[in-house]
C-alpha cells in the first residue's frame, strides 16, 4: 500500500479493497503516486476508472481499466496519449468495449486496438 505522501506501507494483511493498484520498480513510489493523481485529473470526466496503474523498469506506462481494456502509453507524452485514447474510446469505441483486449496509444497520431477474437 502507498500513503498519500507516497511512502510505502506493507501492512501484515492487505484487506481486500476497491482501490487502485500502483506498480513500479523499487523507489519509484513518488512518482507513480505522481502519475496517478494525473491520470486521474485527465479522467475526471469520463467514465474510465484505473484498475491499475504500471510503471516498467524501462520506463513505460500502462494502464488497466476497470473495464478490462488495458492501454499502453510508453514512455513520453503519456497525458496526451490518454486523451487520444479518450477522444477515440468516446467517439468509437465505448459502445464496443466488450470484444476490446487491449489498446496501444504510442502511436503520434493515433491507437492501434486489439480485438477478442470472434467463437
Amino acid at each position: 500500500m502507498i500513503s498519500t505522501s507516497a511512502v510505502v506501507i506493507t501492512p501484515r494483511e492487505v484487506p481486500e479493497l476497491p482501490l487502485t493498484k500502483l506498480y513500479g520498480p523499487e523507489d519509484s513510489s513518488d512518482v507513480v503516486l505522481e502519475q496517478f493523481g494525473l491520470v486521474s485529473q485527465v479522467l475526471a470526466f469520463t467514465s474510465l476508472r484505473v484498475a491499475t496503474l504500471t510503471l516498467e523498469p524501462r520506463g513505460a506506462w500502462s494502464i488497466v481499466f476497470t473495464n478490462g481494456v488495458k492501454v499502453k502509453l510508453g514512455r513520453e507524452e503519456i497525458l496526451e496519449r490518454l486523451q487520444r485514447f479518450i477522444a477515440v474510446y468516446k467517439s468509437d469505441l465505448s459502445g464496443r468495449i466488450d470484444q476490446i483486449t487491449s489498446v496501444d496509444a504510442r502511436y503520434p497520431h493515433g491507437v492501434a486496438v486489439g480485438w477478442k477474437k470472434n467463437k
